[in-house]
């Protein structure tokens, strides 16, 4: 049975058949309709639909769109009986007893889609007679609707309407075709469908729902202006039409099941029927007798009353929209631990959208990231693991994203030469999070901005010493620049940087020289000093270490210590002995590379020469020999092919324990003298001891060495032996 309100002609209407009709009737109709001069396009249509095998969902959706009258004689009261019951001014209270009939028998998917087909049609009438009222509006109407003056829905601007308003009326279509849409009883068992055709039905039920709403809104927009109310209650059905769809589906694949049967409804249905909350219930009872249970930890997440916002973040990425759902929530609800971590989720969100928009948008992203914090740590642990969220996780998580932002911002800072914005970045992004790497990072960064500063200053200096006039200006801006380099080495230094320690004590050194020659009364002494030749070998020192070159960093050091004696201050005491412990590690290293030498070119060249068909070790093809069996060996990345004499060798040199070489000796104790004197020079320093500890349980035991004493005393003992048994031997064989 066609509704009353469905205006367009179907596909039976159409050619004049019955929805019963066979492909003969259908064929003789779709001719006395071209006699009858129907355009040909309109026949062509309706034919194929009703015919062709290839369209049979499109008419299995025409068929849905009609009510089944075998369903009409349950209802009470039924328009199979009295059709005025589905005219506008009696459909409100229809539905209403529909409604009732159906909680008795909750889940009937037979009167479920007599609903969905009553309030489908009514529905899309209702929006053109509020269509229609737009058309005619005055320019003063709509310019009152565009301010939001007048927040109502067609049906209440309308007062000839008796329809409810129409945003519940799309929830109550939404709510019974998703129902409908869920159900597999119904697709598989009355419809005689497949499963892919099942899918396909589903698909088709969303997308007309979808397309109309989203026609809807556009239609708003061009009349309205973007923004107004009705575009904005349109999109917020798109929403709950993908919620209701989705919990709808979740549940009917849960099981669940209720007296009357499996139960296929989604949260805005299991509203209006008042289920909602006994069934939230024992949900949860269930989750308590099985925590682990995933089947349930889905339906409570589906059923939860936060659903949709989760899913405006999950599915439609829409922040904004999350936000003003959760800012929308009464004050109590939004102190609930879910609502808190949906809120930090969105900032999040934010931050990202905000982050990928371009490095203008670098600050937003931060101030994002650090309301987001604030919502995580706004958390209560017990409350959150109880509403599935683990505090401390989404904590490090978090820390992990700014951080990975925060680095890649500073590294392009870096690369254009914008170191400033680089550090800005990052201690925007250390004052949110602690996290060691991003620490470090910035600790670099201050550093090698400090000794760039500090080095052009003094460099700038340099070059003034000959002009008397103009030094002493020179000397009160190094002065400033100094102290503005030992600032940044202080918070680098604060921030665990070692190098930053070792050179503020350097920068000090030179504050504390440029007080010296700047008198209090601020008089420039007649002869300024030129520069000690310590500073000189300080620098070429410096320079070296930078380079690798530790011999020479050691000698100048060690000539400075000479010049300064008992003089000499802390930080060069460490310098020194961070130049020697370099050079010892890296003798070390040589000397354990020397002791693999011989392993590492076997492997080398097992890999340079393996094939598919010989011994990557003696060359010998795989048909030498039939019943010598061969192997693969895994080397790196590569495979290689070996035979089975060869492995044994492999094996053999594999377990084979490195042998010293007197270079390698001679490497490994020069090693332990290095790290022996910068013990001594920095004892606090555990670096030192641990790579001492290390060269030490390498260098290799030196055998006993036998006195001369020893070793004739030894041979004249074998001696004895062997004489006296041959005494023994010749004894026997006299008195045999």
């Amino acid at each position: 049975m066609k509704d009353p309100l469905h205006k367009d002609p179907t596909p039976w209407e159409i050619l004049g058949v019955p929805p019963a009709a066979q492909r003969r009737e259908v064929e003789i109709a779709f001719a006395n309709a071209l006699r009858n001069r129907m355009p040909p396009n309109k026949a062509q249509y309706a034919r194929d639909v009703l015919v062709r095998p290839e369209r049979k969902l499109e008419r299995v959706f025409f068929e849905m769109l009609q009510y089944n009258e075998e369903y009409l004689r349950r209802l009470h009261p039924s328009p199979a009986e009295d059709e005025t019951v589905l005219d506008p001014e009696n459909r409100l209270k229809t539905a209403t007893k529909w409604e009732s009939q159906m909680k008795g028998s909750f889940p009937d998917m037979e009167i479920a889609h007599c609903q969905a087909v009553l309030w489908y049609w009514w529905t899309i009438y209702e929006e053109g007679r509020q269509e229609e009222m737009l058309e005619n509006s005055s320019h003063s109407e709509l310019e009152r609707m565009r301010s939001k003056e007048n927040e109502k829905s067609g049906g209440e601007l309308d007062c000839r309407s008796f329809a409810p308003p129409l945003d519940d009326m799309w929830r109550r279509s939404i709510a019974y075709w998703s129902m409908i849409a869920a159900d597999s009883g119904l697709w598989n068992g009355r419809l005689g469908l497949s499963q892919s055709e099942v899918a396909e039905m589903r698909k088709k039920i969303r997308e007309d729902l979808h397309n109309r709403l989203t026609a809807l809104k556009q239609q708003c927009n061009q009349k309205l202006g973007s923004g107004n109310f009705l575009a904005t209650r349109y999109r917020q059905l798109e929403v709950n039409l993908h919620s209701e769809m989705k919990s709808a589906k979740v549940v009917a694949e849960s099981g669940y099941k209720t007296k009357q049967g499996p139960l296929c409804a989604g949260v805005q249905m299991l509203r209006f029927l008042g289920l909602l909350e006994g069934i939230r219930s024992s949900v949860d009872g269930q989750l308590n007798k099985n925590p682990n249970d995933s089947t349930y930890k889905r339906l409570r997440y589906v059923l939860s009353e936060y659903f949709e916002i989760e899913e405006l973040l999950d599915h439609f990425n829409s922040p904004d929209e999350g936000l003003q759902h959760i800012a929308a929530l009464p004050e109590e609800k939004r102190k609930h631990e879910r609502v808190k971590y949906l809120q930090g989720r969105a900032y999040v969100l934010k931050a990202r959208q905000s982050a990928n928009a371009g490095d203008a948008y670098a600050d937003e992203a931060l101030e994002y990231y650090g309301k987001s914090v604030d919502a995580y740590k706004a958390l209560e642990a017990e409350k959150a693991i109880a509403s599935g969220v683990n505090k401390e996780t989404l904590i490090e998580e978090l820390a992990e994203e700014i951080s990975q932002l925060c680095i890649s911002k500073a590294e392009q800072g870096r690369r254009t030469d914008n170191i400033e914005q680089a550090i800005e970045i990052l201690e925007k992004g250390v004052k949110l999070v602690n996290d060691e790497k991003m620490k470090r990072t910035l600790a670099d960064l201050l550093t090698d901005k400090a000794i760039a500063a500090a080095n052009k200053a003094l460099e700038d200096l340099k070059d003034l010493q000959a002009k008397p006039e103009k030094f002493r200006a020179a000397l009160e801006e190094v002065q400033s620049v100094l102290k503005l380099a030992v600032n940044d080495l202080e918070r680098a230094a604060e921030l665990g940087s070692r190098r930053a320690e070792e050179n503020l004590l350097v920068l000090r050194d030179h504050l504390r020289y440029i007080e010296e020659i700047l008198d209090p009364n601020g008089r420039l002494p007649p002869d300024p000093k030129p520069p000690d030749p310590i500073e000189r070998l300080l620098k070429e020192a410096y320079d070296a270490f930078k380079r690798g070159d530790y011999d020479k960093a050691i000698e100048n050091l060690q000539k400075a210590k000479e010049l300064l004696g008992q003089k000499t201050p802390d930080h060069l005491n460490k310098f020194l002995a961070s130049c020697l412990t370099s050079r010892g590690i890296k003798n070390a290293n040589s000397a354990i590379k020397i002791f693999y030498k011989k392993k590492e070119n076997l492997y080398e060249n097992l890999i340079n020469n393996h094939n598919s068909w010989n011994c990557a070790n003696c060359a010998k093809p795989r048909d030498y020999n039939v019943f010598l069996k061969w192997y693969e060996l895994k080397l790196g990345n590569s495979k290689i092919l070996v035979c089975e004499n060869c492995l044994s060798k492999i094996e053999k040199i594999d377990k084979t324990p490195p042998r010293p070489t007197k270079v390698s000796i001679w490497l490994l104790k020069s090693a332990e003298k290095d790290l022996v004197e910068a013990m001594a020079l920095d004892p606090e320093n555990s670096k030192i001891k641990e790579s001492l500890k290390y060269i030490r349980n390498n260098i290799p035991k030196k055998p006993k060495v036998m006195t001369a004493m020893t070793a004739i005393l030894s041979k004249t003992l074998w001696i004895f032996w062997f004489i006296l048994v041959l005494i023994v031997v010749f004894y026997m064989l006299s008195h045999r």
